[in-house]
Parts: structure tokens; C-alpha cells; sequence
């Protein structure tokens, strides 16, 4: 949902602000979940500093390389699908720092000629607690340090492929296979024979369903509205039972007490995998916070309803992204208790009652570097959490309930009322005597009020507002922590408006396929936002990135790739070992009548057809071998099929030579 509080472009009519987003409403957030939050006031004192960003350096000779493509691309160059066509987001809304329908930020510094109030003196007994006062329109004290940088790292990556393979690793698509196959026979009985070639052709497959949309998943096949792009590369029944089975997780390894306490444990591998890659992305100086939808309407016990969302029933994310819509970090809200216990072990949790905003906002504290400014809505916002942001040198931004405002703020606070007199573009603003909390109050259609540990109503300019009166723009003087707050705040809504556009299909009652599909869909969006900031120029759209992606997924060819690394890597490895004496210790000296142990390069090598031993009721399966009817309970992890592996009947051995 969007969380800007007005349009200030000026060719934009203003934008339309939602019930539920009302910032001058006393209820309760709309998107909050049933779980009623309370909070206790708490104050500290520290001060940090954050400072100018650094400009990312390219290699200009890594954007030079090619990208061989199949037909299939040449194709699609030579389509419709032009550089031209506009038909995911304005050109504007990607540029750094910019929201849709909203201004570039105008960044200015405070301002030091402010008019001089009379000092109000704090005395303290000992035993009582220090008494904060709010002072109408002092000049508010940036805290955070100026010598902070960004984090910006290079990326090496060019080919779609490359880019989603640093979320989900070919080995992870290993994994998944031989876990499918595992889940398969224990339910079944038999094997679903599946690889990590055919395991990417389902993703790739789902993600051209996702663009070429059809009412039912089966017409793909049908003969009136078959599709031979997709259908060609697998059987219908194929498609679905893989969809069913799919599983991420060894569930024989997860222990009974993880289960309970864990609710996501089915997804557990996959959601650390892509929050991994998360983690290695570039930091910018400015994020938001939001909350997400996972779109789901079955059963489960953690999922939500969120009025005024687009889907307002499913899981609920909490997301932290930069302002051009990359995810930084997530995290799936199960229950509050499960959210504290992570606050608790990131070891931010302050010594007070934190609220479910406010334990959502702690939990993202780690994943920022010291000096970043983040934004967030009136569901998060409250003073004792500036204050716990402003104690760990971070800055906060965000709206305000009437009701979250302190009250020593609140009784020297403007009106409503008067500031309606004052007319459109008044402003009212106290900032507390230890300068940790600054509240703003503005006028324009409603009542906005904002509340931050960084920005105040220093520096006001005017912006363009649409009135009904005249039919025409007029200016209107808007505060700077306003100002701010519209150019950063929306990555989340970015972010979202990207994925709504090519959707994987959804219609499952497994809620694990529900959450594995749309993280796949937040890996694409995040490997299209990385591809766009890597290219200096003409990068290709949305559409055409997640095409190409999705038949690179569905040809298979960096499998073999892969297979020929490998193969390098092994010999590599082996002269490693027989010349560096320094990273292995040398074997011992093998007992007279033992055979000395090989090299780790010389035991690894070729290890692709291994026996596994499958424990179980009904394991037991009929040896694949030709001319062999025993039973046995012996799979081959590349082959997947039973073989017989005994002293007397060695199928294994002799179906492999």
C-alpha cells in the first residue's frame, strides 16, 4: 500500500490517500494484526554521526561483454518488446531517490538562523526522573556523523542467469531435487525421479506462465490454447505432480522442538538463502520499512488479513528495501512472541515493552550500517523507538497516530483548528530539550503529523498542490521532514508494484509452494533492479529480462556449464594438493599391509553416482538392473533409480560399468 503523504510533482494531479493510511487517524493501523501492542516510555543517550554517500564505480570493460543468446532471443530482439515500450513503471520512478508522482529530495542543510526562545530550565532531584519539555520550533541538532560512506560493492554479474543463480545456487537446486525425490517415496511409495536441470525447468516454466497469462494452468496444454514454448519442455501431469511434491527441506532432519517453535520450517532453507544474498547487497544512506503481503487464502495458522491491501489475506512480510525497490532484508511475521525472541537474540531488545511495529523496525537494526536514515509508517513509528534508534547512532523518520504523539508534545502542539485558520501549508513543530525527538505538525488538505531523531520543520520550500478551488496548481510551504519522507519512503511499494506485474501462478492449496513461488518472485525483481544498476545505459525492462531468464532456466545450459567448472576445478584442485604442502597436512604414513589414503581432490573427484540408503516403511523397491527381480532399498543419488548394492548381488556396480 502506498505510504507517501502527498503528490508534490508539478504536472502530477494529487494522489489519492487511502482510508487506512489516513495519517491523522486515532485508531489503530489498519494493517495491524489482531496481536494489540502496548509500550512503556524509556529514554538514553548517544550520539552518532552518518555521512555522504559515495557515487558506485562500474567496470566499464565488464559492461562491454556479450551475451550470447538462442534463437529464441534474437527472436524476441526483433519483437514487440522494444526499449521503448513503457509497460511496467515510468522511467522516472527508478531513479534514485524518487517515488512515484513524487519530487526528487532536495537535499539542503539545516538551518541556523532560527529564531531564539526563551531557555526553559530542566532542575532534576536526585531519585526522579529528568522532566522533557518540547520547544516550539527550535532548531533541531542532526546527531548522526558525517564521515559515514555507503557500502557499495561491484557486482560481477551480466547474464540473468548469473544474477538469479547468486540467490539460488545450482547446489541448492541439487538439494531440492533430492529432496523431492526422498518426500516422493515416502508418501508414495515411488520414486518422482527428478534432477536439478528439471527442477530449474519448472522455475523457468512458472515464470513464462507468469508473463503469458491464461485463466487455468491446464490450457497451456490444451490443443485450442496450447503454448508450445512451455508445453514442449514438460508433460502437464509432470508439471503438477513436481508442483506437489515440491519440497526444500530434509524433513527427517528437523528436529520436534524446531517444528513447534518454527512455523516456516518447511521454507526455512530457501527463506535463508535468498535473506543470505540480501545481506551482500549494497547498503544505501536512506531505506524504508514496510509491511508485504504473501497472497494466500488456505490454511495455515500464522496467516493475516490486512484491510486496504491488495491482497489483504496471506502471510505478512515485514520488509526493509532501498528507495528504489531492492529488498535488503525480511522477515515473515509469524506471532509477536516469535518476533521478540529474535529481537532478544540479535540482542537489541531495549529493557521495555516494545509493540509489534516496534519489534519489526529493532529487527532490521543489525542489517544498516551506523548513520543510515530509516523511514517508516505510522504502524511502526512511537518516540521510545526514535529514541532506541538514536541511542544506536541510526536516524528515524515516520508518521505519526495522534495517540503514539507524547503528551508534552501534544499540549504545546497547534491545533488542528488553528492551523486550518492559518490556512494550507501551516506547519507547528516541538522538538524535545535533549534533542532526541522532533514532532511536526502540517496542514495541508489533513492534518500530517511526523515524528523523527533527524529532520524537523528546518528548511521549508514550496511544492506544487493541486487545488479544487481554482482548478489549478498553487505552492504550498511543506517541511522538510515532509519533504524527505516522500522522496524516501516506498521502497516496499516499489518493490511489490514490481512483482504484481508478471505474477507466478498461485491458485495452490499448499501454502510452502505459495511462499517458495513468490520468494522466486522477489529473487527476479531484486536480479532485474541489480542488472539496471549495473548497465549504464538502455537496460532491457522487466519483461524482457524475466523472458530471458525464464528460458535460460528452461533450456538448462549452465547446468553443463557447470559440469565442465567442475571438472576444471577438480584437476585444479588435485595440483593444488600434490604442490602446497601448507593447506592440507600430509597423510600419514599407512601401517604395513594398509592402502594409503588419497588426496581430498582425489576423493572427491567424480563423486556424482553415490548409493543412498533410503530408511523407511516400504522402502524397499524392485533392482532396475535388467535381469535382476530381487528387492532392494539402495538409490542412486544421480540416476535415481534402486539398484541392488550386497556382498553376493552388486547391481550397483555393474549397472555403473
Amino acid at each position: 500500500m502506498p505510504r507517501k503523504l502527498r503528490s508534490t510533482s508539478s504536472g502530477d494531479k494529487p494522489s489519492v490517500v487511502r482510508k487506512h493510511d489516513d495519517p491523522t487517524s486515532t485508531s489503530q493501523e489498519a494493517g495491524e494484526s489482531t496481536s494489540s501492542p502496548g509500550g512503556a516510555p524509556s529514554s538514553r543517550s548517544y550520539s552518532s554521526e552518518p555521512g555522504p554517500s559515495t557515487s558506485r564505480q562500474t567496470d566499464a570493460a565488464r559492461l562491454r561483454r556479450g551475451c550470447q543468446t538462442r534463437s529464441f532471443l534474437d527472436l524476441l530482439d526483433e519483437s514487440d518488446f522494444s526499449e521503448s515500450d513503457d509497460d511496467w513503471l515510468p522511467e522516472a520512478v527508478m531513479s534514485s531517490g524518487r517515488l512515484i508522482g513524487v519530487e526528487e529530495a532536495i537535499t539542503s542543510s539545516d538551518s541556523d538562523s532560527e529564531e531564539d526562545l526563551q531557555e526553559i530550565s530542566v532542575s532534576s532531584t536526585a531519585g526522579e526522573p529528568r522532566r522533557l519539555f518540547y520547544l516550539r520550533n527550535k532548531s533541531f541538532v542532526d546527531h548522526a556523523p558525517q564521515n559515514a560512506t555507503e557500502n557499495l560493492g561491484a557486482c560481477n554479474l551480466l547474464k540473468p542467469i548469473e544474477y538469479f543463480l547468486s540467490y539460488v545456487s545450482e547446489d541448492f537446486l541439487g538439494d531440492i531435487a533430492m529432496y523431492t525425490n526422498m518426500k516422493s517415496i515416502e508418501t508414495t511409495g515411488a520414486c518422482i525421479n527428478t534432477n536439478s536441470k528439471e527442477i530449474a525447468t519448472f522455475i523457468g516454466m512458472t515464470f513464462a506462465m507468469s508473463i503469458i497469462k491464461m485463466p487455468r494452468i491446464r490450457m497451456y496444454w490444451q490443443s485450442k490454447t496450447r503454448i508450445p514454448w512451455i508445453a514442449d519442455k514438460m508433460a502437464r501431469d509432470r508439471f503438477f505432480r513436481l508442483r506437489h511434491s515440491l519440497k526444500v527441506i530434509n524433513d527427517n532432519t528437523v528436529l520436534e522442538d524446531d517444528k513447534k517453535s518454527d512455523r516456516l520450517w518447511k521454507v526455512r532453507p530457501l527463506l535463508e538463502a535468498v535473506r543470505t544474498r540480501c545481506s551482500e547487497l549494497p547498503r544505501p544512506s536512506k531505506v524504508s520499512i514496510d509491511e508485504s503481503m504473501i497472497p494466500f487464502r488456505g490454511r495455515i495458522g500464522i496467516r493475516q488479513h490486512v484491510p486496504g491491501k491488495p491482497f489483504p489475506d496471506g502471510l505478512k512480510m515485514f520488509v526493509l528495501a532501498s528507495p528504489s525497490g531492492m529488498v535488503l532484508d525480511f522477515e515473515i511475521f509469524q506471532t509477536k512472541e516469535a518476533l521478540l525472541s529474535i529481537v532478544e537474540k540479535l540482542n537489541v531488545k531495549p529493557d521495555r515493552t516494545l509493540t509489534t511495529g516496534e519489534a519489526a523496525v529493532l529487527r532490521f537494526v543489525r542489517s544498516v550500517d551506523a548513520g543510515t536514515s530509516i523511514f517508516f509508517d505510522r504502524y511502526f513509528t512511537s518516540s521510545n523507538l526514535l529514541c532506541d534508534l538514536y541511542d544506536r547512532g541510526l536516524r528515524g523518520t515516520g508518521t505519526i497516530k495522534k495517540n503514539m504523539v507524547p503528551k508534552e508534545a501534544k499540549q504545546k502542539l497547534k491545533t488542528e483548528a488553528t492551523l486550518r485558520k492559518e490556512g494550507r501549508g501551516a506547519s507547528d513543530c516541538q522538538v524535545r530539550n535533549d534533542n532526541k525527538v522532533a514532532v511536526t505538525a502540517w496542514y495541508d488538505k489533513k492534518l500530517v503529523l511526523m515524528a523523527s531523531n533527524e529532520f524537523s520543520i528546518d528548511d521549508e520550500d514550496i511544492c506544487q498542490r493541486w487545488s479544487k478551488a481554482t482548478n489549478t496548481h498553487v505552492g504550498v510551504k511543506r517541511p522538510r521532514v515532509v519533504r524527505e519522507y516522500n522522496s524516501a519512503m516506498g521502497g516496499v511499494d516499489v518493490h511489490d508494484q514490481i512483482v504484481s506485474y508478471y505474477r507466478s501462478p498461485n491458485r495452490t492449496k499448499k501454502w510452502t509452494v505459495r511462499v517458495v513461488l513468490h520468494l522466486l518472485d522477489v529473487v527476479t525483481a531484486n536480479c532485474w533492479l541489480e542488472y539496471r544498476k549495473d548497465m549504464e545505459s538502455k537496460p532491457k525492462q522487466y519483461l524482457d529480462f524475466k523472458l530471458i531468464l525464464a528460458d535460460q532456466l528452461m533450456s538448462g545450459d549452465f547446468f553443463d556449464h557447470a559440469t565442465d567448472s567442475q571438472s576444471i576445478s577438480d584437476a585444479s584442485l588435485s595440483s593444488v594438493d600434490c604442490i602446497d604442502s601448507e593447506t592440507e597436512p600430509p597423510p600419514k604414513a599407512a601401517k604395513q599391509g594398509l592402502t594409503p589414503l588419497p588426496n581430498r581432490a582425489e576423493r572427491k573427484k567424480g563423486a556424482s553416482h553415490l548409493p543412498i540408503v533410503i530408511d523407511g516403511k516400504n522402502s524397499f523397491r524392485r533392482c532396475r538392473r535388467e535381469g535382476c527381480k530381487n528387492r532392494t532399498r539402495t538409490l542412486c543419488s544421480q540416476c535415481n533409480v534402486f539398484l541392488c548394492n550386497y556382498a553376493k548381488r552388486n547391481c550397483f556396480f555393474e549397472f555403473h560399468v
